[in-house]
């Protein structure tokens, strides 16, 4: 039997039959090999598509988005705060930069965040706002419209992240040997699954109202096409 086995597999590959030797490796090779081809598969995020590769992708798609929403909005708060307001904000995220405990300095900074939007928001409804916005120099006009150009990218980028953590979520629950070989991974990828929708959200009305004040205040701002486009530099503030 065995002799006749390996005629075989001489025939086929004599005959040239690669797609048909590599079908065979592959059926032989069990569930290993099929975790591995997982553990390499393409990086679209699709349903039973992960790989590490997307996974990276898609972390570094949320960090940047936070980091730019969050420069972006402290140069916005900057222009359309009262003195006032300004000192405690400031004194605020000192007192946070002391705090050890990493569970407890993420929620302090995602209060102080929320707290710094609403002012921001609040702030764009204010026609003093507006004047005072119109009233900057030609720098500092630049400066608020590439703020406010940055905070609509980082929804956008929030935006992909979102579609694209549920893609991957999705993937990993319906795949078990996905989820074996990434479990690390999957509460993080649910975690930004069910939360970042709010903030994107909350990113884009912020965006909205920034852009609607620019507007009324005579400042030049471009839109970014998607959350491909590259930021406006601001590293000088």
């Amino acid at each position: 039997m065995f002799s006749k086995k390996l005629h075989i597999v001489l025939a086929i590959i004599c005959a040239g039959s690669l797609i048909t030797v590599f079908a065979a490796s592959n059926a032989v090779a069990g569930p290993f090999d099929s975790m591995k081809n997982l553990a390499s598969a393409g990086s679209s995020g699709g349903s039973g598509s992960v790989s590490r590769e997307s996974l990276d992708k898609l972390y570094k798609l949320v960090t940047g988005a936070e980091a730019l929403l969050d420069k972006s909005v402290n140069i916005a708060f900057s222009m359309v705060a009262n003195k006032e307001e300004i000192e405690k904000f400031t004194q605020r995220q000192k007192e946070i930069e002391k705090i050890q405990d990493p569970k407890e300095r993420d929620a302090a900074m995602n209060k102080f965040r929320e707290d710094q939007n609403a002012i921001v928001t609040k702030a764009t409804e204010k026609a003093e706002t507006a004047k005072k916005i119109e009233s900057l120099d030609g720098k500092q006009k630049k400066l608020f419209g590439d703020s406010v150009f940055n905070v609509v990218l980082a929804a956008l980028m929030d935006k992909e992240a979102v579609e694209t953590s549920k893609s991957l979520s999705t993937a990993l629950k319906s795949n078990p040997t996905a989820a074996a070989s990434f479990s690390n991974d999957v509460p993080r990828v649910t975690n930004i699954a069910s939360s970042l929708p709010e903030q994107a959200k909350k990113a884009t009305d912020l965006g909205s109202a920034l852009t609607k004040l620019a507007k009324t205040a005579k400042v030049e701002v471009a839109v970014p096409a998607s959350a491909a486009d590259a930021p406006k530099a601001v590293d000088n503030f």
